[in-house]
């Protein structure tokens, strides 16, 4: 996995080809935390930056992290990172490819009920 972040005014990008399973267990642990009613944004933030940086290895600091990143798209960022690469989830291009097809069958669907109806 990498990413691209912006230090001293360049553009950098890190790699991890690497990513201890330990990692797995305490993205789990910090999910569950940042899903309870009445959970901190800011502290949500600060999970999912220092989760950004120890799955990269600590290749940069919190601080470069949260400097460098680029706010637009940022979400997504830390989906694929951690969610995809660390969680297992599924990539976010693959769930919108999902969602499409269920919405094209949900249109169907209601066509032809719309169609058995006139019958």
């Amino acid at each position: 996995m990498e990413i691209k972040l912006r230090i001293d005014g360049k553009e950098k990008k890190f790699v991890a080809s690497f990513v201890p399973f330990t990692l797995k267990r305490k993205a789990l642990e910090q999910e569950i935390e940042m899903n309870k009613e009445g959970a901190n944004p800011l502290t949500n933030l600060d999970i999912k930056l220092d989760l950004m940086v120890e799955a990269f290895d600590n290749q940069f600091t919190k601080d470069e992290l949260e400097n460098g990143l680029n706010t637009i798209g940022s979400d997504n960022v830390f989906y694929e990172t951690v969610g995809v690469n660390v969680l297992g989830y599924r990539p976010l291009k693959e769930l919108k490819k999902i969602q499409f097809e269920q919405e094209k069958l949900g249109k169907l669907m209601e066509k032809e009920a719309k169609r058995n109806k006139k019958k």
